[in-house]
This record gives C-alpha cells, sequence and structure tokens, in this order.
C-alpha cells in the first residue's frame, strides 16, 4: 500500500536500478569467486598428483637399484643376508613395491587424476593382485604401514572382509 501511494521521482528510480545492479553485479562476482575456489581446487590436485608420481617416480628407481645389487639389499630389509636376498626375500621385497604402487594408483585417483574408465581396469587389476594368496599373505603383514583410505580400500572393497 505504501509503494502504491509513493510518488517515484526520478531519483528514486535511478537508486532502485542501481540497487538492481548492484545485486547482480554482487552475484555475478560471487559466481566467479566459486567458479575460481573450483579450479584452485582442481590444480591443487593436480598438482600433488604431479608431486606424488615424482616421489613414486624416484622411491621406485631407487628400490629398484637396491634390489639389483645383494650388497645394498640390507637397505630393503633387516634379514638380508650380506650375499643379499635369497629369491623368495626378492619376491616378498617385489610384492612389498607393488603394494606401495598401487597405494600410489590409489591416491592418484582420490585427487581425481584418473579417468573412470582407466580406474575400473586398474581397480580390476589390483583386485587380481590382492585375492593372490601370496600377496594377499604379504599384505597382511605390511598393511599397517598403510593407514587410513588405502588400508580401508583393499580390506573392504577389494577383499570385501567385514569390518
Amino acid at each position: 500500500l505504501y509503494f502504491r501511494t509513493m510518488a517515484w521521482t526520478t531519483t528514486d528510480k535511478l537508486q532502485l536500478a542501481q540497487t538492481v545492479v548492484l545485486g547482480a553485479a554482487l552475484g555475478m562476482t560471487a559466481w566467479q569467486i566459486h567458479v575460481a575456489v573450483q579450479q584452485l581446487k582442481a590444480d591443487s590436485r593436480a598438482s600433488s598428483a604431479v608431486a606424488l608420481g615424482t616421489v613414486m617416480t624416484a622411491t621406485s628407481d631407487m628400490r629398484w637399484r637396491i634390489l639389483e645389487d645383494p650388497s645394498l639389499n640390507a637397505a630393503l630389509t633387516s634379514n638380508a643376508k650380506a650375499t643379499g636376498l635369497s629369491q623368495q626375500e626378492r619376491v616378498a621385497v617385489l610384492r612389498g613395491m607393488i603394494i606401495s604402487y598401487y597405494s600410489f594408483i590409489y591416491n592418484i585417483h582420490k585427487l581425481g587424476q584418473i579417468p573412470d574408465d582407466s580406474w575400473s581396469a586398474m581397480r580390476a587389476d589390483m583386485h587380481e593382485f590382492f585375492t593372490n594368496k601370496e600377496n594377499l599373505e604379504r599384505w597382511d603383514k605390511v598393511k599397517k604401514l598403510y593407514q587410513g583410505d588405502f588400508q580401508s580400500f583393499v580390506e573392504h572393497e577389494l577383499l570385501q572382509r567385514p569390518e
């Protein structure tokens, strides 16, 4: 009722137009901030994935060099003899390296850096690995080293063990 009886002056109309424009500008600014935050999160995940990849590559290269040189095998396991690891011990170390690799792949997936179609194939490969009796025995020995999401993923999704 108040607005019907009020006479709108040119100044009133301009102030109303300014208010509408200001509201639209604030909405647009909020949307731009939202888009920028989403891009920043995506960039951060990509950067984390690159960092993880760099660390994994360096670690893998180092482990392979140590595994190939019997005199350095003691760096991989405390039960290595001066002559190096036995074939069985080398296989156990290799199984541990594969578990670390799968942990890396899982973390890269969690960062959103692996496409879904690639992830399903990798997940199937992980399932095949972890359900192998010898690999499962190795996992049971080292799983306490993998806290959090990866351990839960292996235990409850891949191996479907009850909680």
